[in-house]
């Protein structure tokens, strides 16, 4: 992988090992967290996104059965871990996982969808993944 800004255009070199090419590749997993060759979070983010929005349409579902803090306890081992796991290196603000986990804090709370998550977090105790 060739690390480089979007906006300029790298000839890839031709390398080999025992005459054996070395591929260049867009995209590597690396403990998880996919890095792309513009070190930029979209990839990772297109992962994880997915999986967070299966378990909201689950929450989702489930809202009407289950207590609150059940959806709690759903959103903390579901939800919240790929979240949190390496946020320190994707720690910006993702408008996409943004959105997403405000709506599963609506969820948990049995909120309005248009309601103000702000409080809801912090009566929550959760981390707050966007910026005020």
């Amino acid at each position: 992988m060739i690390f480089h800004m979007p906006q300029t255009k790298i000839a890839v070199p031709n390398l080999k090992i025992d005459n054996i090419k070395i591929e260049c590749v867009e995209n590597c997993n690396y403990l998880g967290i996919i890095l792309n060759k513009h070190l930029n979070w979209n990839s990772h983010i297109d992962k994880i996104a997915p999986k967070i929005s299966r378990t909201i349409r689950v929450l989702n579902k489930l809202k009407h059965f289950l207590q609150h803090h059940i959806l709690l306890t759903i959103y903390n081992s579901r939800i919240s871990q790929n979240i949190n796991y390496g946020i320190l290196w994707w720690g910006y603000n993702p408008d996409s996982i943004t959105l997403i986990q405000k709506e599963a804090v609506r969820i948990i709370t049995g909120s309005k969808y248009n309601a103000h998550t702000e409080p809801m977090v912090k009566n929550l105790k959760i981390l707050r993944l966007w910026i005020s």
